[in-house]
Protein backbone atom coordinates (compact mmCIF):
# COMPACT_ATOMS: atom_id res chain seq x y z
CA UNK A 1 0.00 0.00 0.00
CA UNK A 2 0.97 3.56 -0.77
CA UNK A 3 -0.46 6.41 0.59
CA UNK A 4 0.02 10.21 -0.62
CA UNK A 5 -0.56 12.74 1.94
CA UNK A 6 -0.89 16.87 0.63
CA UNK A 7 -0.20 15.94 -3.02
CA UNK A 8 1.20 19.80 -5.09
CA UNK A 9 0.08 19.50 -8.62
CA UNK A 10 0.86 22.92 -10.11
CA UNK A 11 4.09 21.05 -12.05
CA UNK A 12 4.06 19.26 -15.55
CA UNK A 13 2.83 16.43 -16.56
CA UNK A 14 0.15 17.72 -15.32
CA UNK A 15 -1.88 14.24 -15.44
CA UNK A 16 0.77 12.62 -13.06
CA UNK A 17 1.59 15.57 -10.30
CA UNK A 18 -2.22 16.42 -9.25
CA UNK A 19 -2.52 12.64 -8.04
CA UNK A 20 -0.80 9.57 -9.08
CA UNK A 21 -3.63 8.72 -11.16
CA UNK A 22 -2.24 6.07 -13.61
CA UNK A 23 -3.77 2.77 -13.84
CA UNK A 24 -2.45 0.29 -12.09
CA UNK A 25 -4.11 -3.00 -12.78
CA UNK A 26 -4.64 -6.29 -11.19
CA UNK A 27 -3.03 -8.11 -14.08
CA UNK A 28 -4.84 -11.36 -13.39
CA UNK A 29 -8.08 -9.26 -13.32
CA UNK A 30 -7.76 -6.45 -16.04
CA UNK A 31 -9.16 -4.06 -13.28
CA UNK A 32 -7.65 -1.46 -10.81
CA UNK A 33 -8.01 -1.35 -7.15
CA UNK A 34 -7.84 2.53 -5.98
CA UNK A 35 -9.77 4.09 -2.90
CA UNK A 36 -9.38 7.46 -2.89
CA UNK A 37 -10.46 9.85 -0.07
CA UNK A 38 -10.10 13.06 -1.33
CA UNK A 39 -10.52 15.75 2.32
CA UNK A 40 -9.94 19.46 1.47
CA UNK A 41 -11.04 22.62 2.56
CA UNK A 42 -14.87 23.15 0.63
CA UNK A 43 -15.39 24.97 -2.47
CA UNK A 44 -18.20 25.36 -4.45
CA UNK A 45 -18.67 23.10 -7.82
CA UNK A 46 -17.15 24.89 -10.73
CA UNK A 47 -19.85 26.59 -12.81
CA UNK A 48 -20.19 26.38 -16.79
CA UNK A 49 -18.28 29.61 -17.02
CA UNK A 50 -15.39 28.89 -14.75
CA UNK A 51 -15.10 25.59 -16.55
CA UNK A 52 -15.27 27.58 -19.69
CA UNK A 53 -13.26 30.85 -19.60
CA UNK A 54 -10.31 29.59 -17.47
CA UNK A 55 -8.11 31.08 -19.95
CA UNK A 56 -6.54 28.43 -21.22
CA UNK A 57 -5.66 28.08 -24.78
CA UNK A 58 -8.97 26.92 -26.49
CA UNK A 59 -7.77 25.60 -30.18
CA UNK A 60 -7.03 21.79 -29.98
CA UNK A 61 -4.54 21.96 -32.21
CA UNK A 62 -2.31 24.37 -30.41
CA UNK A 63 -1.53 21.27 -28.02
CA UNK A 64 -0.44 19.12 -30.93
CA UNK A 65 -1.85 16.05 -29.61
CA UNK A 66 -2.79 13.62 -32.22
CA UNK A 67 -3.43 10.56 -29.94
CA UNK A 68 -4.51 10.05 -26.36
CA UNK A 69 -1.60 7.98 -25.38
CA UNK A 70 -0.11 9.16 -22.30
CA UNK A 71 -1.09 10.77 -19.32
CA UNK A 72 2.22 12.10 -19.40
CA UNK A 73 1.32 14.47 -22.71
CA UNK A 74 -0.98 16.39 -21.17
CA UNK A 75 0.09 19.27 -19.74
CA UNK A 76 -2.15 22.16 -17.87
CA UNK A 77 -3.67 23.84 -20.88
CA UNK A 78 -4.58 20.85 -22.60
CA UNK A 79 -6.23 19.31 -19.13
CA UNK A 80 -8.31 22.46 -19.63
CA UNK A 81 -9.06 22.42 -22.93
CA UNK A 82 -10.53 18.74 -22.39
CA UNK A 83 -12.68 19.97 -19.36
CA UNK A 84 -14.10 22.39 -21.05
CA UNK A 85 -15.18 20.17 -23.81
CA UNK A 86 -16.12 17.31 -21.57
CA UNK A 87 -18.75 20.64 -20.00
CA UNK A 88 -20.47 20.88 -22.89
CA UNK A 89 -20.48 17.32 -23.60
CA UNK A 90 -22.77 17.06 -20.45
CA UNK A 91 -25.20 19.49 -22.27
CA UNK A 92 -25.94 17.50 -25.24
CA UNK A 93 -29.23 16.80 -26.31
CA UNK A 94 -30.91 14.27 -28.66
CA UNK A 95 -31.30 15.47 -32.52
CA UNK A 96 -29.53 18.91 -32.07
CA UNK A 97 -26.21 20.26 -33.90
CA UNK A 98 -24.45 19.09 -30.99
CA UNK A 99 -25.19 15.71 -31.25
CA UNK A 100 -24.36 15.05 -35.19
CA UNK A 101 -20.90 16.60 -34.93
CA UNK A 102 -18.97 13.18 -35.56
CA UNK A 103 -21.89 12.35 -37.67
CA UNK A 104 -19.91 10.37 -40.51
CA UNK A 105 -17.35 9.37 -38.31
CA UNK A 106 -16.24 5.58 -37.40
CA UNK A 107 -14.53 4.66 -34.27
CA UNK A 108 -12.99 1.12 -34.08
CA UNK A 109 -12.84 -0.78 -30.64
CA UNK A 110 -9.66 -2.97 -30.46
CA UNK A 111 -9.81 -4.80 -26.87
CA UNK A 112 -7.83 -7.46 -26.27
CA UNK A 113 -8.78 -8.01 -22.63
CA UNK A 114 -12.41 -7.58 -20.61
CA UNK A 115 -14.18 -3.96 -20.13
CA UNK A 116 -17.57 -3.01 -19.28
CA UNK A 117 -17.30 0.71 -18.66
CA UNK A 118 -14.52 1.93 -20.54
CA UNK A 119 -15.86 0.02 -23.70
CA UNK A 120 -19.32 0.58 -22.93
CA UNK A 121 -18.62 4.29 -22.53
CA UNK A 122 -16.58 5.00 -25.13
CA UNK A 123 -19.20 3.52 -27.51
CA UNK A 124 -21.71 5.53 -26.30
CA UNK A 125 -19.69 8.71 -26.29
CA UNK A 126 -19.56 8.10 -30.05
CA UNK A 127 -23.17 6.87 -30.14
CA UNK A 128 -24.28 10.46 -28.70
CA UNK A 129 -22.21 12.65 -31.22
CA UNK A 130 -23.51 10.91 -34.22
CA UNK A 131 -20.94 8.50 -34.94
CA UNK A 132 -20.68 4.85 -35.77
CA UNK A 133 -18.84 2.07 -34.49
CA UNK A 134 -17.26 -0.90 -34.99
CA UNK A 135 -16.58 -3.44 -32.08
CA UNK A 136 -14.60 -5.96 -31.02
CA UNK A 137 -14.16 -7.56 -27.84
CA UNK A 138 -11.81 -10.34 -26.79
CA UNK A 139 -10.01 -8.89 -29.86
CA UNK A 140 -7.13 -11.56 -28.67
CA UNK A 141 -9.45 -14.54 -28.92
CA UNK A 142 -12.05 -13.66 -32.26
CA UNK A 143 -9.41 -11.41 -34.35
CA UNK A 144 -6.84 -12.19 -36.38
CA UNK A 145 -4.29 -12.00 -33.63
CA UNK A 146 -5.51 -15.64 -32.85
CA UNK A 147 -3.74 -16.58 -36.10
CA UNK A 148 -0.50 -14.47 -35.31
CA UNK A 149 -1.27 -11.54 -36.48
CA UNK A 150 0.72 -8.38 -34.55
CA UNK A 151 -0.65 -5.54 -33.12
CA UNK A 152 1.14 -3.29 -35.75
CA UNK A 153 -0.58 -5.33 -38.53
CA UNK A 154 -4.07 -5.31 -36.99
CA UNK A 155 -4.06 -1.40 -36.25
CA UNK A 156 -2.74 -1.31 -40.45
CA UNK A 157 -5.60 -2.75 -41.49
CA UNK A 158 -8.36 -1.73 -38.88
CA UNK A 159 -7.28 2.10 -39.80
CA UNK A 160 -8.57 1.54 -43.72
CA UNK A 161 -12.05 0.99 -41.84
CA UNK A 162 -12.07 3.60 -39.35
CA UNK A 163 -11.16 6.81 -38.64
CA UNK A 164 -10.30 6.68 -35.05
CA UNK A 165 -9.16 3.41 -32.97
CA UNK A 166 -9.31 2.55 -29.28
CA UNK A 167 -7.28 0.09 -27.87
CA UNK A 168 -7.53 -1.66 -24.49
CA UNK A 169 -4.44 -4.58 -24.33
CA UNK A 170 -2.83 -6.67 -21.55
CA UNK A 171 0.90 -5.40 -22.80
CA UNK A 172 2.27 -2.09 -21.17
CA UNK A 173 3.33 0.27 -24.08
CA UNK A 174 1.02 -1.69 -26.42
CA UNK A 175 -0.70 2.23 -27.36
CA UNK A 176 2.34 3.35 -28.08
CA UNK A 177 3.08 0.98 -30.54
CA UNK A 178 -0.14 1.31 -32.52
CA UNK A 179 0.17 4.87 -32.37
CA UNK A 180 3.42 4.95 -33.61
CA UNK A 181 2.20 3.11 -37.05
CA UNK A 182 -1.09 4.25 -37.38
CA UNK A 183 -2.39 7.53 -39.77
CA UNK A 184 -5.36 7.87 -37.69
CA UNK A 185 -5.35 8.89 -33.67
CA UNK A 186 -5.42 5.70 -31.42
CA UNK A 187 -6.95 6.34 -27.81
CA UNK A 188 -5.55 4.43 -25.56
CA UNK A 189 -8.39 2.51 -23.07
CA UNK A 190 -5.75 0.76 -21.24
CA UNK A 191 -2.06 -1.05 -21.49
CA UNK A 192 -2.11 -3.64 -19.04
CA UNK A 193 -0.57 -2.26 -15.71
CA UNK A 194 0.92 0.85 -18.02
CA UNK A 195 -1.62 4.12 -18.77
CA UNK A 196 -4.67 4.68 -18.92
CA UNK A 197 -4.95 8.71 -19.66
CA UNK A 198 -8.82 8.57 -19.98
CA UNK A 199 -9.44 7.09 -16.76
CA UNK A 200 -6.82 9.53 -15.49
CA UNK A 201 -8.40 12.57 -17.17
CA UNK A 202 -11.97 11.52 -15.77
CA UNK A 203 -10.88 11.32 -12.12
CA UNK A 204 -9.47 14.78 -12.43
CA UNK A 205 -12.64 16.14 -13.87
CA UNK A 206 -14.63 14.56 -11.25
CA UNK A 207 -12.11 16.34 -8.42
CA UNK A 208 -12.98 19.28 -10.63
CA UNK A 209 -16.31 18.88 -10.37
CA UNK A 210 -17.09 17.77 -6.88
CA UNK A 211 -14.48 19.98 -4.89
CA UNK A 212 -14.17 22.82 -7.40
CA UNK A 213 -10.42 22.83 -7.69
CA UNK A 214 -7.31 20.95 -8.73
CA UNK A 215 -4.61 22.52 -6.53
CA UNK A 216 -3.65 21.76 -3.40
CA UNK A 217 -5.74 18.67 -2.94
CA UNK A 218 -5.25 16.72 -0.13
CA UNK A 219 -5.17 12.95 -1.04
CA UNK A 220 -4.87 9.44 0.71
CA UNK A 221 -4.66 6.85 -2.14
CA UNK A 222 -4.01 2.98 -1.61
CA UNK A 223 -3.12 1.45 -4.64
CA UNK A 224 -1.95 -2.07 -4.86
CA UNK A 225 -0.72 -3.98 -7.87
CA UNK A 226 -1.54 -8.14 -7.93
CA UNK A 227 0.79 -10.41 -10.49
CA UNK A 228 -0.86 -13.07 -9.33
CA UNK A 229 -3.92 -14.88 -7.46
CA UNK A 230 -2.68 -15.65 -4.21
CA UNK A 231 -1.57 -12.16 -3.85
CA UNK A 232 -5.01 -10.52 -4.46
CA UNK A 233 -6.53 -12.94 -2.44
CA UNK A 234 -3.82 -11.86 0.37
CA UNK A 235 -4.93 -8.65 0.18
CA UNK A 236 -8.44 -9.01 -0.48
CA UNK A 237 -10.52 -7.29 2.42
CA UNK A 238 -7.91 -5.30 4.29
CA UNK A 239 -8.88 -2.17 2.18
CA UNK A 240 -12.28 -1.57 2.57
CA UNK A 241 -14.55 1.44 3.25
CA UNK A 242 -17.80 1.00 5.06
CA UNK A 243 -20.40 3.23 6.52
CA UNK A 244 -18.27 2.90 10.10
CA UNK A 245 -15.43 4.70 8.16
CA UNK A 246 -17.45 7.10 6.45
CA UNK A 247 -18.93 8.59 10.05
CA UNK A 248 -15.21 9.74 10.52
CA UNK A 249 -14.75 11.28 7.21
CA UNK A 250 -14.99 14.80 7.04
CA UNK A 251 -18.06 16.41 5.29
CA UNK A 252 -16.17 17.80 2.05
CA UNK A 253 -14.48 14.37 1.81
CA UNK A 254 -15.50 12.67 -1.78
CA UNK A 255 -14.69 8.74 -2.07
CA UNK A 256 -13.79 7.91 -5.71
CA UNK A 257 -13.33 4.34 -7.55
CA UNK A 258 -12.89 3.17 -10.72
CA UNK A 259 -14.77 0.42 -10.43
CA UNK A 260 -15.55 -2.40 -10.09
CA UNK A 261 -15.28 -2.00 -6.23
CA UNK A 262 -15.77 -5.74 -5.74
CA UNK A 263 -15.68 -5.76 -1.70
CA UNK A 264 -13.52 -2.64 -1.06
CA UNK A 265 -16.78 -0.85 -0.73
CA UNK A 266 -20.26 -1.95 0.86
CA UNK A 267 -23.64 -1.21 -0.56
CA UNK A 268 -24.29 1.02 3.01
CA UNK A 269 -21.80 3.78 1.51
CA UNK A 270 -24.01 4.57 -1.65
CA UNK A 271 -26.55 6.66 -0.40
CA UNK A 272 -23.91 8.73 1.41
CA UNK A 273 -23.76 12.15 -0.75
CA UNK A 274 -19.61 12.01 -0.77
CA UNK A 275 -20.15 8.78 -2.48
CA UNK A 276 -19.14 9.94 -6.09
CA UNK A 277 -17.80 6.79 -7.50
CA UNK A 278 -21.22 6.42 -9.65
CA UNK A 279 -20.65 10.20 -10.49
CA UNK A 280 -17.26 9.26 -11.69
CA UNK A 281 -18.38 6.79 -13.94
CA UNK A 282 -20.76 8.89 -15.88
CA UNK A 283 -18.06 11.60 -16.26
CA UNK A 284 -16.30 8.88 -18.18
CA UNK A 285 -18.74 9.07 -20.89
CA UNK A 286 -18.42 12.98 -21.42
CA UNK A 287 -14.28 12.74 -20.54
CA UNK A 288 -14.55 10.55 -23.77
CA UNK A 289 -16.71 12.56 -25.98
CA UNK A 290 -14.76 15.62 -25.25
CA UNK A 291 -11.83 13.46 -26.83
CA UNK A 292 -13.63 11.95 -29.65
CA UNK A 293 -14.90 15.68 -31.07
CA UNK A 294 -11.21 16.81 -30.15
CA UNK A 295 -9.23 13.97 -31.97
CA UNK A 296 -11.53 13.66 -35.00
CA UNK A 297 -13.66 17.07 -35.50
CA UNK A 298 -10.83 19.42 -34.32
CA UNK A 299 -8.02 16.92 -34.85
CA UNK A 300 -4.03 18.02 -34.97
CA UNK A 301 -2.59 16.88 -38.17
CA UNK A 302 1.36 16.95 -37.67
Amino acid sequence: MQRVHGANTSGHPVLQQYVPVRRLALKSFGRSLRVAAFATAPAPAPSGSALTNSGAIIDWHEQKLKHVVDSGDFNRAAVDVVFKEAFKMEKVERNTKESKVLSGYIMSTLFYEPSTRTRLSFESAMSRLGGTVLSTESAGEYSSAAKGETLEDTVRTVEGYADCIVIRHFQEGSAKRAAAVASVPILNAGDGPGQHPTQALLDLYTIRREIGRLDSIKTRIQKERFRDMDEYAAARGKYIIDEDLMRILKREARVMHPLPRVDEITTDVDSDPRAAYFRQARNGLYVRMALLKLCLADGYTP
